[in-house]
């Protein structure tokens, strides 16, 4: 016999092993089939995907921040407490600069504008004198 042959008859595989071989041929077609029918299936479904994926999200989110929890009263800790405080000076100074800057953007409210388009002119005594 030639060897092209004992492929084709599959007998150079151990005993029962043309029949595991059919056997994952015929369970990767049926898990193509199943793939196709729920793709078809999330397709013709789509609002209730986009309900389930938010509902698992949110339990998962949830469980997770549950586990978070009770991991942080296991430890001990305290509550975030703020970094720094500002004093009432350094407020003030803050606020009298926030409020100049409001008076002065109120102050230059006006509705002249300049074209852009035209060359400025320059007043004669800021012209530079020529050639004498």
């Amino acid at each position: 016999m030639a060897v092209s042959e004992l492929i084709y008859r599959r007998e150079f595989l151990p005993n029962n092993m043309a029949e595991k071989i059919k056997n994952y041929k015929t369970s990767v077609n049926e898990i193509k089939k199943f793939l196709g029918k729920f793709v078809l299936f999330t397709a013709k479904h789509l609002f209730l995907d986009c309900l389930f994926i938010i509902l698992l999200v949110l339990l998962l989110f949830g469980f997770f921040y549950h586990e978070c929890d009770i991991l942080a009263q296991k430890a001990g800790t305290k509550p975030f407490e703020p970094s720094f405080l500002l004093e009432k000076t350094d407020y003030q100074k803050v606020m009298d600069i926030w409020q100049e800057n409001e008076k002065r953007f109120k102050d230059a409210d006006s509705k002249e504008y300049i074209n852009p388009f035209e060359e400025p002119t320059v007043a004669p005594e800021e012209a530079p004198e020529s050639g004498s």
